[in-house]
C-alpha cells in the first residue's frame, strides 16, 4: 500500500469545488428560483382564492339572515294586515246581518198585521155567511 497516495490534490479540490459552486448557482438560479417564485404565486392565488370565497361565504350568511329577517316581518305584517281585514269583514257581516234582521223582522211584523186584519174581517164575515147558508139549507128544507 505504500504506492498509494490518500492525500488529496489542492488544485483538484480547487477546481472541484469551483464547479460544484457553479453547478449549485446556476441551479438555483435557473431552477429552484423561478420554481419558489412560482409556487409562492400558486399559493397565494389559492390561499387568496379561499379566503374570497371565505369572505363571499360570511357575505352570503349575513345576507340570508337578513333577508330571513325581512320575510319574518313581511309575514307578521301580512298576519296582522289579515287579522285586521277579517276584523273589517266581521264589522261588516255583523252589521248586514244585523240590518237583514230588522228588515226581516219589520217585514215579519207587517204580514203579522196583514194576516191579523184580514182574519178579523174574515170573521167578521163568518155569521153573514152562516146565516145565508142557514136560510139556503132552510130553503131546500121546506121544498
Amino acid at each position: 500500500m505504500a504506492g498509494l497516495n490518500l492525500i488529496p490534490n489542492p488544485l483538484v479540490l480547487l477546481v472541484q469545488s469551483g464547479i460544484f459552486v457553479t453547478t449549485l448557482y446556476c441551479i438555483k438560479k435557473l431552477l429552484v428560483t423561478p420554481y419558489l417564485s412560482v409556487r409562492e404565486k400558486r399559493q397565494s392565488v389559492t390561499v387568496g382564492a379561499h379566503h374570497g370565497a371565505e369572505k363571499l361565504h360570511e357575505e352570503a350568511r349575513s345576507l340570508k339572515v337578513h333577508i330571513d329577517d325581512k320575510m319574518a316581518g313581511a309575514v307578521e305584517k301580512s298576519r296582522k294586515h289579515l287579522a285586521v281585514s277579517k276584523e273589517e269583514g266581521n264589522g261588516e257581516k255583523n252589521k248586514l246581518i244585523a240590518e237583514a234582521r230588522s228588515e226581516s223582522a219589520e217585514v215579519i211584523n207587517q204580514m203579522r198585521q196583514q194576516l191579523a186584519s184580514e182574519l178579523a174581517d174574515e170573521r167578521a164575515k163568518i155569521p153573514a155567511v152562516v146565516k145565508q147558508l142557514t136560510e139556503a139549507v132552510f130553503n131546500k128544507a121546506m121544498q
